[in-house]
Order: C-alpha cells, then structure tokens, then sequence
C-alpha cells in the first residue's frame, strides 16, 4: 500500500535507509498486521 500511493516521494532527496512500516488493527477481530519492509532507491 505504502508503495502504490507514493507516499515516500517527499523523501526523494534523502540519500540513507528507508524502512516502510504498516500496521493495520482489525477492531471486530481484535487483531494486528504488520508489514516491515526496507526500500532500496
């Protein structure tokens, strides 16, 4: 998700690491997801 809306392309001109982190939290379930993945330019 983080990939496909872009939201990294204010972050253009930084030249170090990237971590993308997501965490989605279903209410009626009472469970979490979580997503780490690192970006590569």
């Amino acid at each position: 998700m983080i990939r496909e809306k872009r939201y990294f392309d204010s972050l253009s001109a930084y030249s170090g690491n990237l971590l993308f982190v997501g965490v989605n939290y279903d209410e009626k379930a009472k469970t979490h997801e979580c997503r780490i993945e690192q970006f590569v330019k």
